[in-house]
């Protein structure tokens, strides 16, 4: 689980935990969050559907039993990420197709996306579930534009990040479902 300490205004020491809270006080702490209350509920929201897809795939198809895997898998490609894929398509359509979810800036819900895309990849099933990907110009186009971001290329090069991906890459190895 990640933990981040920070410096609460009373001058404590505080620890943040759980994915989402972490992510959501970074991102507004760096912008992420668009430029007001409206544009912050609406990235959240999305944030929230995309994590909530990576979620489903943790419980239905990547942390279940083996007997239950291919049956899983198969719903997923057949059904819950096409329906995923849909109801974003329409949404990013009605911000123009720019690759953002909300205005023209880079935003949580957009790194969000590239993240879930990038450890859609590292399954053994990841060339089929990224070639449902990269059918959808809308999707596909907020992965690039994330990826162009000097920072997050910067990180995604180091070997760290290399490390954390090849780590992730065994990992589902012995939990997914084999190609």
């Amino acid at each position: 689980m990640p933990v981040l300490n920070i410096i609460a205004p009373d001058e404590k020491e505080v620890f943040i935990a759980e994915s989402i809270i972490v992510d959501q006080y970074l991102a507004k702490k760096f912008g992420l969050l668009g430029d007001n209350e409206w544009e912050e509920f609406t990235i959240k929201g999305f944030y929230s559907n995309i994590h909530y897809l990576r979620e489903r795939s943790f419980m239905n198809v990547t942390w279940t039993y083996p007997d239950k895997r291919k049956v899983a898998m198969e719903k997923f490609l057949s059904t819950t990420l096409p329906s995923f894929i849909s109801d974003h398509e329409f949404h990013l359509r009605e911000n123009g197709s720019n690759g953002h979810y909300v205005g023209n800036k880079l935003s949580l819900a957009d790194i969000h996306l590239a993240n879930v895309i990038d450890h859609f990849s590292h399954l053994p099933a990841g060339k089929e579930i990224n070639a449902l990907f990269q059918r959808s110009d809308a999707l596909w186009k907020v992965k690039e534009i994330v990826e162009q971001n000097p920072e997050i290329a910067a990180w995604r090069a180091t070997e760290e990040c290399k490390m954390l991906q090849n780590r992730s890459i065994a990992c589902y190895a012995q939990t997914a479902v084999p190609e």
